[in-house]
């Protein structure tokens, strides 16, 4: 412990180790530079050891055009014979554009989106989901610049189950533009209506709303006074906006955001722009612009269709502007698909969902239930880039290959600035899950050179099945060793604090807590400490010192705000400190303070009710109190109603491992699996008990009668306890054991 940090991490990345200054030099491995991620873009020549890689996936290539082709054939012969049409399903084609202005040609896929806002099944006619109306057409055979002939099209409609087909044009002169679109009967080919509106440029949303007003009238007479009141907008703005719809199909997350950001600052009111900012934001983590496009499709969601307002609740919650619980989330993404099972988002929305809080909303496989639904997603539109990331992780760890080479294949299609971060960790989880130890030693090597991407994801992926623990902490050390200054610094300190943990080593772990820190005695550092201690058998001797600190913030008299919020810290981490140490002396007066400061809030927190919840059922259970059973189950539903995108990592771990030890105490071990095992997935880089809950829920398991998820939770306990400190070694033995022998008993 005397040792500098710096020379300690200098040891442990091997006397090697030399931290490259320049993005151009020479650290990366050779192991990393023959990594093809191309996935057939580029022509540069492999090294041989690759070859064999690439023949394998031209082999795979060539099997899959053979079943792609028969399938499509069998297509053929069955069609007309048991395909059910929708006669209010109508399937919108890409326009004709017919002018001399290339500025017009965004009106080419643009009106399916236009169209489809405006026919959504309450006049009487509901469009196909854009995305998934030109994933049929481009697989027919249409392109960019080529259409396909009226019979083509019928077909297209048939395959989408749409007992309508709408084909248009848009003719367009410097002052007139002229839209004509004919309404077909599938699958004769009759036509049942013809329309047209004509205007000035600039009017281009009036002419849309008069297209889709003539079409409803004319197949169900007065539909047309139904037709809800939907939004009008600027030019500039319409287009900023369906430019950013078809980056967004392609998953340019970033660029899209740009595009409705630009179409927002045209046109504030526009609810649909809001809508997809939000969506394209969250995809690439600006909380800002995400925040931004929420507000404003709030403020105009009386302009948006039934669906469209699901879809609003689905993005920002049921109680928006206030925040929802994860399972109040979960709620409204499952009412949308209810109402648009058709929409590709509405199933990825679910999926995701699933996969980042599967075990808070009670799923025993989020995985498996997560990849079904990100399945449906994929097979309404396979250009949903956004969920290629999570497709292929799931499909990987779920043996799942068709499914895997499907999405890589679909990748290849869409550009690299979407596509190379999520290939690329790809190939390294492969790699893990293969034993290729020179590949993924490449891939870790690479975060030297300039990748601090990876490292978040190397964390990710350790955080959600153990895997790549050791790369996660050799990328943590080796960014804390590129940081100039000891500020930029502390993030990674605080990464590596976790990780210690996680890795069975508390003493590591107090060491790299302390550098996050100016003052020694900074309250966050005591607070910190403590749950360290209870959590993660953490520095006893620094838990001791921080409970001293703490003692003393307590017992003063608060002289403004920030005292009075400090105090609230420090009674919230002191008492279960000391109910967990059999000590009860202060609990009464720890209560009635923490009672006081909810009461004097503009706005109660579900946070200090929960932490009046723990420590009540803490000390009914200490005690044996009969009230034992409602205090539990007062905080069990507390922590039910959590939403985990905002809750602090580490009192709601604690909380929710006290949860289940008194349901076990009470004789109910499927409640008390069920609490210990609530935590988001995939959401933070920072769960340092983890280990603990996998430990607890591990245990639990077997004693609720869930043998699989048993072994799974100590397997990855295993995996992330990588180098335990000795006096982890009995727990990481006993968990072994443990492991062995539920195992034994599984192959009986």
């Amino acid at each position: 412990m005397d040792q500098p940090l710096e020379q300690r991490l200098q040891d442990t990345l091997g006397p090697g180790y030399e931290v490259q200054q320049e993005l151009g030099g020479g650290g990366m491995s050779r192991v990393f530079a023959a990594q093809d991620l191309s996935l057939g873009r580029s022509t540069v020549p492999m090294a041989s050891t690759v070859r064999p890689w690439r023949l394998r996936w031209a082999m795979i290539g060539m099997v899959w055009v053979l079943v792609l082709a028969g399938s499509f054939l069998g297509w053929k012969r069955m069609r007309g014979s048991s395909i059910s049409l929708d006669p209010s399903l109508v399937a919108v084609a890409p326009f004709r554009i017919a002018s001399a202005d290339p500025s017009l040609h965004y009106l080419r896929e643009g009106m399916l989106d236009l169209l489809a806002s405006k026919l959504t099944g309450e006049g009487g006619l509901r469009a196909t989901e854009p995305r998934q109306a030109l994933t049929a057409w481009h697989a027919a055979g249409g392109s960019g610049q080529a259409d396909l002939d009226q019979n083509a099209s019928v077909e297209v409609a048939e395959r989408l189950s749409a007992g309508r087909l709408l084909l248009g044009d848009v003719v367009g002169t410097p002052t007139r533009l002229l839209l004509n679109v004919s309404l077909l009967e599938v699958p004769s080919g009759t036509q049942l209506a013809r329309v047209s509106a004509e205007g000035p440029p600039d009017s281009l949303a009036r002419l849309v709303d008069e297209v889709a007003a003539k079409l409803l009238s004319a197949v169900a007479g007065e539909a047309s006074e139904r037709l809800p009141r939907l939004m009008s907008t600027s030019l500039p703005a319409l287009r900023a906006y369906l430019d950013g719809k078809a980056k967004y199909r392609r998953g340019e997350a970033t660029a899209a955001a740009g595009d409705f950001g630009r179409a927002l600052d045209n046109d504030s009111t526009f609810a649909l722009a809001g809508l997809a900012l939000r969506m394209a934001a969250v995809w690439y983590g600006d909380n800002a612009a995400a925040d931004r496009g929420l507000r404003l499709a709030y403020q105009g969601r009386g302009r948006l269709s039934a669906r469209d307002r699901a879809l609003l609740e689905a993005v920002g919650g049921p109680r928006y502007p206030a925040s929802s619980s994860s399972i109040e989330d979960f709620q409204a993404k499952r009412r949308y698909l209810n109402l648009a099972p058709d929409r590709a988002d509405a199933w990825q929305l679910y999926a995701d969902q699933i996969f980042h809080f599967g075990t808070v909303l009670g799923y025993l496989r989020p995985p498996h239930d997560a990849l079904e639904a990100f399945r449906h997603s994929l097979d309404l539109d396979s250009t949903n880039a956004v969920a290629f990331s999570h497709v292929l992780l799931l499909a990987v760890q779920e043996g799942d290959t068709a499914l895997e080479h499907r999405v890589v294949r679909l990748s290849a299609r869409i550009p690299d600035s979407a596509s190379s971060g999520w290939l690329t960790e790809y190939h390294w989880y492969q790699a893990h899950q293969v034993g290729d130890s020179a590949t993924y030693l490449g891939f870790r090597d690479s975060v030297r050179i300039d990748r601090q991407n990876m490292m978040y994801r190397f964390i990710d992926h350790a955080l959600y099945n153990g895997i790549g623990m050791e790369d996660a902490w050799y990328s943590v050390q080796s960014m804390i060793l590129k940081a100039p200054i000891k500020e930029a610094r502390r993030n990674f300190y605080g990464l590596a604090q976790g990780l210690a943990l996680l890795r069975g080593r508390p003493h590591d772990a107090q060491a790299y807590l302390v550098q996050q820190y100016a003052d020694p005695d900074d309250p966050g550092l005591q607070m910190s400490a403590i749950r360290d201690a209870m959590m993660a058998n953490g520095d006893t001797a620094a838990a001791r010192r921080a409970a001293g600190i703490l003692r003393r913030l307590e017992d003063q008299s608060p002289a403004d705000s920030t005292k009075r919020e400090q105090q609230h810290q420090a009674v919230r981490t002191m008492e279960p400190w000391r109910l967990a140490r059999g000590d009860t002396s202060r609990t009464r007066l720890s209560l009635e303070r923490l009672r006081t400061y909810q009461r004097g809030q503009k706005q109660p927190s579900t946070d200090t009710e929960v932490e009046i919840g723990l420590i009540q059922a803490m000390y009914d259970h200490l005690l044996k109190k009969p009230e034992m059973r409602h205090s539990a189950e007062r905080l069990d539903s507390l922590l039910a109603a959590t939403d985990y995108r905002a809750a602090n990592v580490g009192r709601y771990a604690l909380a929710n491992v006290v949860t289940g030890l008194i349901f076990e105490t009470l004789g109910d071990p499927e409640r008390a699996f069920a609490a210990v095992r609530r935590r988001a997935v995939w959401w933070t880089q920072y769960q340092p008990y983890l280990a603990t809950q996998l430990r607890e829920e591990g245990r639990l398991a077997a004693l609720a009668g869930h043998r699989d998820r048993a072994i799974e939770s100590y397997r990855q306990y295993l995996a992330l306890r990588t180098n335990p400190e000795p006096e982890m070694v009995a727990e990481v033995e006993q968990v072994r054991g443990e492991l062995r022998r539920l195992a034994q008993t599984d192959s009986r």
